[in-house]
């Protein structure tokens, strides 16, 4: 998932135009996480305003991310917004999010996002039945996680090139109506439009699927956008409705793993996203000062004919897979801190050891010499 390039910011004047941007820290579990923000002009504690959460792809950071846009109108649409900075996967070395897939991170991403709002809150009154959240690639990913993870806290989510982890497109139950904006590629080779074969990610037509069962929509129009610029990319916008929340998707055909925006594309999707935000309002958001989880400790090693585990959590089930993603072997026994699973015959290669420990998704590599 690669890293999002902002060609976007090159036609800005850098004048005055991050006056507002501030770098800041929060300790979650014992770990200093970091996210950058933009507070609108005037601000103050008497003004409720929505928050905006904005996710960055795996590789990327808060500092790229934030160029994606939203800045440029928060001072006359009145809304924060945040660009929090993903930890290290400890698969890929990469900046990521613990987000259900296999080359996710193992950071409590959930308990980040907590205290985050928690955070803002009670610094600037955020209005805490609207706040939203979206993302890019692997930020996409976690931004549905969320909506599956702490829908008591967010209104909507806008998950651009992303879909559900396999884990999450099994499990996720939100509770009720979930207003859902996509925005996935026809072309898209590490997201797939449709089904396909990728280890632990569903794709953007399946994540459709559920979000439209969830909702009960029984209805969907489409609206071909006006084709205007010379970029071999035309876009469909499919609305889903009828239930109890609305569902859109943007199908950007002939187009790959990217963020559209103007004048280069027909549609600029940081516009679109505040467009879709909006109006839509949380009917029971959480009041502050929900438990964060605390992310669990796991050691493993390969004896030779065993992978063995050991964890200070209760293990909910483990999958081995090679580096190309061929599941190895499965356990789902349940709550267990120690184990062993028999894997013979293999030597000189990387594992991928997947967990699922206290409700919470790890995934490690593992040397087999």
């Amino acid at each position: 998932m690669k890293k999002l390039l902002l060609l976007t910011v090159l036609a800005i004047s850098t004048t005055g135009v991050f006056a507002q941007f501030s770098t800041q820290t929060l300790s979650v579990d014992g770990t200093n996480r970091q996210f950058r923000q933009y507070l609108p002009s005037g601000l103050t504690n008497s003004e409720s305003v929505p928050l905006i959460i904005a996710l960055h792809g795996m590789g990327d950071d808060m500092q790229n991310f934030s160029n994606v846009g939203f800045s440029w109108f928060a001072d006359t649409a009145r809304f924060i917004c945040v660009f929090p900075q993903g930890l290290n996967s400890d698969l890929v070395g990469q900046s990521a999010w613990n987000n259900g897939t296999l080359i996710g991170s193992s950071a409590d991403d959930i308990g980040f996002m907590n205290r985050l709002i928690d955070s803002l809150y009670v610094r600037h009154n955020i209005d805490l039945s609207r706040v939203y959240v979206c993302g890019f690639s692997m930020g996409a990913i976690m931004s549905n996680r969320l909506a599956c993870s702490i829908p008591q806290r967010i209104a909507a989510i806008a998950p651009v090139c992303g879909a559900l982890s396999s884990p999450d497109l099994e499990s996720c139950n939100p509770g009720r109506p979930f207003p859902v904006m996509m925005m996935n590629s026809t072309v898209d080779q590490l997201v797939p439009y449709a089904p396909a074969s990728t280890p632990t990610l569903s794709s953007a037509q399946q994540t459709l699927d559920f979000w439209n069962q969830n909702n009960n929509n029984t209805d969907s129009t489409v609206t071909a956008m006006p084709d205007t610029e010379n970029d071999t990319i035309t876009v469909d916008k499919i609305a889903f409705t009828g239930g109890g929340a609305p569902v859109n998707m943007w199908k950007q055909n002939d187009a790959g793993h990217q963020w559209l925006y103007t004048p280069v594309n027909d549609i600029d999707a940081t516009t679109e996203i505040w467009l879709f935000f909006r109006d839509k309002v949380h009917p029971a958001p959480a009041a502050v000062g929900l438990t964060e989880q605390t992310a669990p400790k796991v050691s493993m090693y390969y004896n030779g004919t065993d992978v063995v585990l050991k964890a200070d959590k209760k293990i909910q089930g483990v999958e081995v897979y090679d580096m190309q993603g061929k599941l190895l072997i499965k356990s789902t026994e349940n709550n267990f801190t120690e184990t062993r699973l028999p894997l013979i015959n293999i030597s000189n290669q990387m594992l991928i050891v997947k967990m699922m420990v206290n409700g919470a998704t790890v995934a490690k590599k593992l040397a087999v010499n």
